[in-house]
This record gives C-alpha cells, sequence and structure tokens, in this order.
C-alpha cells in the first residue's frame, strides 16, 4: 500500500515537473516574443521619425513700431515650401490686439492641393517663461494664411516683447 501511495506520488511529481518545464519554455517564448517586439517597435519609431520632422525658423520684424497696418515677413522655406508670417501690429480688426497669421503666398505653386499642418507660432520674450506660444492643425492650400486674430494684447506686448524696436517669433511647422 505504501509502496502504491510512493509510485503516485512520484508520478504526480514528474508530472508537475513537466508542467513546469513546459511553463519555463513558454515563458522564454513569451520574453523572447515581447524582445522581438519591442525590436519592432523601435523600428517602426525610428522609421516615423524619418517622416515627421519638425522645422523652426526664426522670424524677425525690425523697426515695429513704424510698421504698416499689415506686414509680411520676408519668405522662408521649410521642407521645400515657402512661408510667410503676417502680421497686423494693432489687430486685424483693429482691436489693440497683435494678429499673427501663418501664410503660403499664393504664388507658391508647390501646394496646390489642400494639406493639413501642424504648427506653433511662438512670440519671444527675453525672459522666456514669459514668451507666449500658440499651436494649432489647420488646411493650407496656396494663398491661405490662418493664425490667430487676437495673438497677444497690445498693453501685453508693451510688456517685454518689443525689445530694440523689434519683435522676434519661433515658427515651428511639422512636416
Amino acid at each position: 500500500n505504501k509502496r502504491i501511495k510512493l509510485e503516485n506520488i512520484k508520478t504526480e511529481y514528474n508530472k508537475l515537473k513537466d508542467q513546469f518545464t513546459q511553463i519555463g519554455n513558454e515563458s522564454s517564448d513569451l520574453k523572447k516574443r515581447f524582445t522581438d517586439l519591442g525590436n519592432e517597435n523601435a523600428a517602426l519609431k525610428a522609421r516615423l521619425e524619418k517622416y515627421n520632422k519638425k522645422f523652426t525658423c526664426v522670424v524677425v520684424f525690425d523697426k515695429f513700431q513704424n510698421l504698416p497696418t499689415v506686414h509680411k515677413s520676408n519668405r522662408f522655406t521649410i521642407d521645400g515650401l515657402e512661408w510667410e508670417l503676417l502680421i497686423y501690429p494693432q489687430g486685424f480688426k483693429n482691436d489693440n490686439h497683435l494678429s499673427v497669421y501663418l501664410s503660403v503666398p499664393i504664388e507658391s505653386e508647390i501646394l496646390l492641393e489642400r494639406k493639413s499642418i501642424n504648427f506653433s507660432v511662438k512670440l519671444v520674450n527675453p525672459n522666456d517663461s514669459l514668451s507666449v506660444k500658440k499651436s494649432s492643425l489647420r488646411s493650407f492650400t496656396s494663398g491661405s494664411n490662418k493664425g490667430w486674430h487676437q495673438f497677444i494684447s497690445a498693453i501685453s506686448l508693451k510688456n517685454g516683447f518689443i525689445v530694440d524696436n523689434k519683435i522676434t517669433f519661433e515658427v515651428s511647422i511639422d512636416v
């Protein structure tokens, strides 16, 4: 009787041992799969980063206090597309706010079909924590401009943003 019990215990022990070995093998397989997935994810991330790039351009408006009602920056090129910054020093609706728009020149035939662009415009203050940054995702075509009617109030603008009669913007565009 003791012999039969001992045989049963050995059989159970061997079954459990086999199960633990199988679990260990499955665990190793899962660990390898997760490692492979991690490597694939890193490779996909690297490929995406090649296509999703952010470009930044600094735009300075000299003689700010003497600018006309509307003023365009010099054109700048980002990823083959021409852009310009359009500002209204007293506001698009003459409402004592600086209006700021990112613009695609009408002559720019590169952008004939509508394209969604994620962009941001930052009005730089020498004390960077006071800088004003606004972002948007908008559709552009040649000749269109997108931005903000009330980017910053004229009163706030006079509090450190105009330096040596210049204002500076950082324009970032994701392509």
